[in-house]
């Protein structure tokens, strides 16, 4: 799981004015590879085949394949619809509420007997229902496995947390847009974009 996916326009040599989003592995192993849907039959064969990124390894010396960009925008709003429309039927993800703890002033760091901590909020990893559970990081003094009520605010040791869920709609909401936008600004030019991963 360790690949990224990139999206760039096919003249464009660099992406000098940095406009390509930062995709990152979650979106790859998720939404490019489609490993996110136990249901697929929203896109044809040919559209997964689009959205699914050229490994650069299979490249070689060759140029990337070029794809039309009204095309993968296209499979693109048809994968925001279906994130959108089964928001309560696909995985989620239960984390802090980082801008309500940096608004009181309060550390997003989990710190429980000593040890930092990290909460194993995705559903879609993770036994996530009621109780989330919270673990130690690794390397660190004591052994943590402590499960949670899923509230909005909990207290651990003194310390106050924010938690919130995450539908994975709002997790690649913005992102996907953004993979919108560089299409669109494609098709304006009247150009190709290369979608790839490595």
């Amino acid at each position: 799981m360790g690949q990224e996916t990139y999206i760039r326009i096919a003249s464009d040599q660099y992406d000098k004015k940095k406009q390509a989003p930062f995709l990152g592995r979650d979106f790859t192993w998720e939404i490019a590879f489609g490993n996110l849907f136990k249901e697929k039959s929203f896109l044809s064969m040919e559209e997964w085949k689009i959205v699914t990124p050229q490994n650069t390894d299979d490249i070689l010396d060759e140029k990337p394949k070029s794809i039309h960009p009204k095309a993968l925008l296209s499979i693109l709003n048809k994968i925001k619809t279906h994130l959108k429309d089964n928001q309560s039927l696909l995985p989620f993800e239960i984390e802090l509420e980082y801008s309500k703890m940096d608004t009181e002033g309060l550390s997003s760091e989990i710190l429980i007997n000593g040890s930092r901590c990290w909460i194993q909020g995705d559903s879609n990893v993770y036994e996530v229902s009621s109780k989330v559970k919270i673990v130690n990081l690794p390397m660190q003094p004591n052994e943590v496995d402590l499960w949670v009520e899923i509230q909005d605010k909990i207290e651990i040791e003194g310390r106050t947390y924010y938690l919130k869920k995450m539908t994975r709609y709002d997790k690649y909401e913005s992102l996907i847009n953004k993979i919108i936008d560089i299409c669109k600004l494609a098709e304006n030019k009247n150009e190709l974009v290369y979608w790839t991963c490595c």
